[in-house]
């Protein structure tokens, strides 16, 4: 019984965690589309496999310029998201110019662990827009 309701737990863990990270960009479907591709790279290229960098790299580039350019949603609409979003842009052009060049695979991973970070960076930003103002906000 006790390992059912484990079970039981993590499976309604895990549903909710997968619930969130898909409707995060839902009103963003360019940054949505990025954030896929960039996973169908970044997963198989932590367990060894640099072919869908290679193969995917310039697609990635040209997927960020698209979010780059896009309408930003209101709630994104900011000043420090459109930095991070350059800041985003310029990395993965770099992966792809590493790419391009055929450098060694630790060069690509960093770049690539390179662009995740930036990702990260606007994606906690995106988080933060969207998160409840504090009572301390609430007064300014």
């Amino acid at each position: 019984m006790k390992k059912h309701l484990i079970l039981f737990l993590f499976v309604v863990m895990l549903t909710a965690t997968t619930t969130i990270a898909q409707t995060r960009f839902e009103n963003w479907p360019e940054m949505h589309k990025y954030e896929i591709q960039l996973n169908k790279m970044y997963d198989p290229a932590v367990d060894g496999d640099m072919e869908p960098v290679k193969t995917g790299s310039h697609q990635l580039l040209a997927s960020c310029k698209l979010v780059t350019l896009s309408h930003y949603p209101q709630q994104y609409d900011k000043d420090d998201v459109k930095a991070a979003m350059k800041v985003l842009e310029k990395e993965t052009d770099k992966l792809n110019a590493f790419v391009v060049r055929a450098e060694q695979r630790v060069s690509i991973m960093k770049q690539l662990n390179a662009v995740q970070n930036a990702f990260g960076k606007v994606e906690q930003l995106c988080k933060n827009a969207t998160a409840p103002a504090t009572a301390a906000e609430q007064v300014k």
